[in-house]
């Protein structure tokens, strides 16, 4: 998966098989993040939590549990989100 400057993640959404893995790449000249949930949820980042991906470099996560999966950039977006359906 791709983070833009013009504030979007690409795809999104994304279907992936159990045991997949993602891969977030930033090929932007700012950092990132990717946070599980949405803004103002009280457990966003328990799931996953890159924190900061900076211009190109990358973050990785397998999904061993079906289900989907909401994230965001929590900094300076909220409003950046992105889904990952897990099938």
């Amino acid at each position: 998966m791709d983070l833009y400057g013009d504030k979007f993640y690409s795809p999104n959404p994304i279907t992936i098989k159990r045991g997949q893995t993602i891969t977030w790449y930033d090929d932007d000249t700012i950092s990132y993040t990717v946070t599980s949930g949405l803004d103002n949820d009280e457990d966003a980042g328990q799931v996953f939590d890159a924190e900061v991906i900076i211009p190109n470099q990358h973050y990785s996560i397998t999904f061993d549990d079906t289900g989907e999966y909401h994230y965001y950039y929590y900094y300076y977006h909220p409003s950046m989100v992105g889904e990952v359906i897990v099938e």
